[in-house]
């Protein structure tokens, strides 16, 4: 059922830039605000990295890690060298 809307996702809304970190909360919060604007039911962290995880991954050669660093915080869960085109916040 997500598939379709996941691809869309990150074709449209992810982009390939050097040094850049894409948090799994930031891509997670803006992949369910796409959900609500479709009109589609919510979904699970857990689900959102099974489906759109990998198609990160296949777009971007980077697979999710755990060890980034952003803010002066280390240990972030995400991608390196992947951005979002925009906010949760401006895709209302």
């Amino acid at each position: 059922m997500y598939e379709r809307v996941a691809r869309r996702f990150v074709d449209e809304m992810l982009t390939s830039e050097p040094g850049q970190v894409l948090k799994l909360a930031d891509a997670f919060e803006v992949f369910r605000s796409f959900l609500r604007k479709r009109a589609l039911a919510d979904m699970k962290r857990s689900e959102f990295k099974a489906v759109v995880g990998p198609m990160i991954t296949s777009n971007f050669n980077d697979g999710p890690r755990n060890d980034l660093a952003e803010d002066g915080k280390s240990g972030v869960r995400g991608w390196k060298n992947v951005r979002l085109l925009q906010s949760a916040s401006d895709d209302n």
